[in-house]
């Protein structure tokens, strides 16, 4: 029994991950009417059977091996991660201890349910899984099978092809309206959602992509693999750049930066990196030829979707980019170039990033002020802070950024409750909020308020405090640093750094939600998990080396 159980743990998480990762994004019920509320509730059975079944699996393996368990031994393993991750949970409950919104709080806000026991349930994820994952050769698949339906999906409902008809039905209230159909998308519901994972998702391809030749031996399994990951590379940036989310772009900057910087460590890398680059731009200008082929029945995302997939810069940059790479590859053919000689101009590029972004914010306050006017850096929304700033993100993160200056000193520290914002703003300034956003109001059953701060690290300062900002921000980069650190020893290490950056980066303008953000904590505790398992092969091989 001792020596099955491993084995049954690992077939136990197996079908956990299949639940997750193959059906969980394609569920859905009422179309996008009850989506939220239908992915919730296989998310509980998920949860359900999952957490019960590792728990006692777990007891009965540590009962087994009990002689066998030194806590000295254990201790050491604990990673940094591990730390914020039981800090952030001691902070939870404390926020709910002390929250004045108990009844919302334990489960959530209607429609979002990201209260404590999501909370609790995700940070028990991320334990079973950094504990217990062991590699396996199916993963990969099973990440990105249903994935690739729900882009293919998405990419064709926005050509007007609405395969499941789900914008034909929106349950009892008819036919989804035109100029709401760029808001939803897909098997995920609000845009949003599906580019919170496709970031998510793409990073894993990229490091798929990236680290090819780890463990393709023959030139026939890695012309293979290549073949694969770039196909699937396609449909995410396909999928990208048609959802309708100017959020995906700022999540795409990240992941190129990641790598970027570990592309510096060889010629291999390098290159790999460009064909990332040139399958993007190439994608991107595919979607642009159909959107012309099929005028008629492709929506008009705008915005930058539309400059990416229509503008003449991006296809200029593809043609040179191709340039580039043929160059390279016959540079390094004949052994006239190291790419390593160059890392001085990595290190530039990112000494440049800090800089530009003070800059940028400088730039931000002259215009909104007022103290430039009249020049072309007026004419560009996004450098204008006003209230109607990024979707009345404006508005709402100056309110949620008041709300916590208005805070005692105990919510300051602890927060008022998970999942709580809703019923803190409205009780802080309802005229306020009602006169600039919206009112409270039902859409059939169904409570529609403004939830959260739409900036997931503001909205854990107001729902969590100091303390829980602290501990829930510490969480995402400690899980940054051991992964980069690792990142050549399996590509699901890489794809949890680039993942990391990009749901960071991402969730800057969005928010927790119950289909990513269990996710990406399942993603960092199968890094960590990982990463623990090749550390014990090299020790036992150390061990095996000095008998």
């Amino acid at each position: 029994m001792t020596k099955k159980l491993p084995k049954i743990i690992n077939i136990f998480i197996m079908i956990f991950l299949f639940s997750l990762f193959i059906i969980y994004p394609l569920y859905f019920r009422h179309d996008y009417y009850d989506m939220v509320y239908a992915k919730y509730d296989l998310f509980k059975i998920i949860y359900r059977v999952f957490i019960p079944g590792m728990s006692i699996l777990s007891i009965l393996y540590l009962i087994k091996n009990r002689k066998n368990i030194k806590l000295s031994v254990l201790s050491s393993k604990i990673t940094k991660t591990d730390m914020f991750m039981l800090a952030y949970l001691i902070t939870c409950l404390l926020s709910y201890a002390f929250s004045f919104h108990k009844d919302t709080s334990f489960f959530g806000t209607s429609g979002w349910y990201m209260g404590l026991v999501t909370q609790i349930v995700m940070i028990l994820f991320y334990f079973f899984l950094s504990i217990w994952f062991s590699d396996n050769k199916h993963i990969w698949w099973i990440i990105t099978a249903s994935s690739s339906i729900v882009f293919i999906l998405g990419i064709l409902q926005r050509f007007n092809i609405d395969i499941l008809s789900m914008q034909e039905g929106f349950s009892n209230y008819g036919k989804l309206e035109n100029h709401l159909k760029n808001l939803y998308i897909s098997t995920l519901g609000q845009s949003t959602w599906h580019s919170s994972y496709l970031c998510i998702i793409l990073s894993i391809a990229m490091a798929c992509f990236f680290l090819k030749n780890k463990y393709n031996t023959t030139t026939l399994k890695q012309k293979t693999w290549s073949l694969l990951w770039g196909l699937f590379l396609s449909i995410c940036f396909c999928a990208l750049v048609i959802q309708n989310s100017d959020s995906g772009f700022v999540a795409l900057l990240g992941m190129f930066l990641v790598l970027f910087f570990v592309s510096f460590n060889s010629n291999e890398y390098f290159k790999r990196f460009l064909e990332i680059i040139i399958i993007c731009l190439a994608s991107w200008k595919f979607i642009g030829i159909l959107q012309v082929i099929f005028k008629d029945n492709a929506f008009d995302i705008g915005g930058i979707s539309t400059f990416c997939t229509q503008n003449i810069i991006p296809f200029i940059l593809l043609i040179f980019m191709i340039i580039l790479y043929s160059m390279f590859s016959l540079a390094i053919k004949n052994n006239k170039f190291d790419i390593k000689k160059f890392t001085i101009f990595r290190n530039i590029i990112f000494i440049l990033i800090p800089i530009s972004i003070i800059v940028l914010i400088i730039v931000m306050y002259l215009v909104t002020t007022g103290k430039i006017d009249n020049t072309f850096l007026n004419e560009i929304s996004y450098l204008n802070f006003n209230n109607s700033w990024g979707s009345d993100r404006g508005f709402i993160w100056k309110f949620s950024m008041n709300m916590f200056n208005d805070y005692s000193i105990g919510k300051k520290l602890f927060g008022c409750g998970p999942d709580a914002f809703a019923f803190e703003a409205y009780n802080y300034n309802p005229i306020l909020l009602q006169s600039y956003l919206v009112e409270p109001e039902y859409i059939g059953e169904k409570l529609t308020v403004l939830a959260c701060a739409h900036n997931e690290w503001l909205n854990h300062l107001i729902n969590f405090g100091i303390v829980g900002a602290i501990s829930y921000i510490g969480i995402f980069l400690s899980a940054f640093v051991i992964f980069i650190k690792n990142y050549k020893k399996h590509p699901l290490i890489l794809g949890g750094a680039i993942a990391i950056i990009a749901y960071m980066m991402h969730n800057f303008f969005c928010y927790q939600q119950i289909l990513s953000t269990p996710i990406i904590f399942v993603i960092i505790g199968i890094g960590i998990a990982i990463i623990r398992n090749i550390k014990r092969k090299e020790e036992n091989r150390s061990i095996d080396e000095n008998v």
